[in-house]
């Protein structure tokens, strides 16, 4: 899959990489019409480019209205059981049958958006356990660089991560590293480098966490 940076950003280029070899049931796909500084203030010309790729690569698609965010989403799958699936889940709006459409442990699907410890089962539960383990000088496991989703156990510093999310994650890298080196390398580098990291946690009044964000140099 070639120039698939100028449409999307790199964790989406890998979702859609494992959908289209069948190792993902399906994903939502975000197309940034300001991405890299470009702007595509024509977005019909523009979906059209990325709809040829995703003709392409040969697998069920289906795009969404554009946003307010200046973005246009498609929801991808391997087939179109999968695809029919998740655009159920989406029109029920219904987050535990999408978690399990884009084929996320059931872990993972229960814990979304509770609060685990104070922390959001988010993105911030993921932010703050980064965090967590950089100030102590912790290894971060790679794996966690190839899923779209936050395990229910994620103490990295105690070693203590749910089983079902590490052996998903470890099969999505070891396909990818084989079939993809490139993306691979792209995917970990940007992972391990990223640049704005959680630097601060302070626990509101509902239990959950405020998060102060810094960018890294």
């Amino acid at each position: 899959m070639k120039n698939l940076e100028k449409f999307i950003k790199i964790k989406d280029e890998l979702n859609l990489f494992l959908v289209s070899e069948g190792i993902k049931p399906a994903a939502k796909i975000r197309l940034n019409l300001n991405f890299h500084g470009r702007r595509f203030e024509n977005s019909e010309v523009y979906q059209r480019e990325f709809e040829k790729i995703l003709k392409s690569l040969g697998i069920p698609y289906r795009f969404n209205e554009k946003d307010e965010e200046k973005t246009i989403s498609v929801y991808v799958a391997k087939d179109e059981r999968n695809l029919k699936v998740l655009l159920h889940a989406k029109n029920a709006k219904s987050d535990n049958d999408l978690g399990r459409a884009y084929g996320y442990p059931e872990e993972a699907i229960r814990l979304f958006d509770k609060i685990e410890d104070g922390k959001m089962g988010s993105g911030q539960y993921l932010d703050i356990a980064l965090s967590k383990a950089k100030r102590e000088k912790v290894g971060i496991p790679t794996w966690l660089a190839y899923i779209s989703h936050v395990p229910e156990k994620l103490d990295i510093v105690e070693g203590k991560i749910s089983r079902s999310s590490k052996e998903l994650g470890e099969s999505y890298m070891k396909f990818v590293r084989k079939y993809n080196p490139g993306l691979a390398k792209r995917i970990e580098q940007n992972f391990h480098e990223k640049k704005i990291i959680a630097t601060k946690w302070d626990k509101t009044p509902n239990g959950s966490y405020k998060v102060t964000y810094e960018r890294r140099k």
